[in-house]
């Protein structure tokens, strides 16, 4: 299984340890492979997400709530945003997948969900995918079309996420939080 996450906010790589902690300590063999999927998309995608995400939450963060509505709400700024993360991540991301070889491709950052979703449509990664969804908001970016199960953190998003991503693409599934804090 690799598992896909990304260093901007601690929630996308506690989510990616958790599950990478559940399948190491099931009752199946399984080997686990966790990366930075937002680095994996190149020298241009993340330091323009990471870094651009950092310097609005310390200098401007009220411009925070302004690009998520319009994310959500404008639709050509929505597709600029999937065809800039699609036309510089795509390539990266492929090579990075085929040279792990996986069974199972799992998602824990919307970003790289939207390209992973893309080279999954166009036959590009031909394993099973799957996006973690543990917002209920801004499904926008955490349901696609192509994943091939998202696993939903909360009862309602299940509704929306198969709207957005086709009917039977969402199971609900438990938070993916660390087993220390199940107990």
């Amino acid at each position: 299984v690799l598992i896909l996450s990304a260093d901007v906010g601690e929630g996308h790589a506690a989510a990616a340890r958790a599950l990478a902690e559940q399948l190491k300590s099931s009752q199946h063999a399984v080997e686990v492979t966790v990366i930075d999927g937002l680095a994996s998309m190149g020298p241009f995608v993340r330091p323009v997400v990471e870094d651009g995400y950092r310097v609005q939450l310390r200098f401007i963060p009220w411009s925070y709530t302004i690009v998520y509505w319009l994310l959500e709400h404008v639709l050509p700024i929505r597709w600029t945003a999937r065809t800039l993360l699609c036309l510089f991540g795509s390539r990266p991301l492929a090579r990075t997948i085929a040279e792990h070889e996986p069974d199972v491709i799992v998602s824990t950052y919307p970003a790289v969900t939207v390209v992973l979703a893309r080279l999954r449509r166009r036959g590009e990664v031909d394993c099973p995918t799957v996006a973690t969804i543990t917002d209920l908001t801004g499904l926008f970016f955490w349901a696609q079309p192509g994943i091939d199960m998202h696993l939903v953190m909360y009862g309602e998003s299940m509704s929306p996420v198969e709207r957005i991503a086709g009917e039977g693409s969402a199971q609900l599934v438990s938070p993916l939080i660390s087993a220390e804090f199940t107990k």
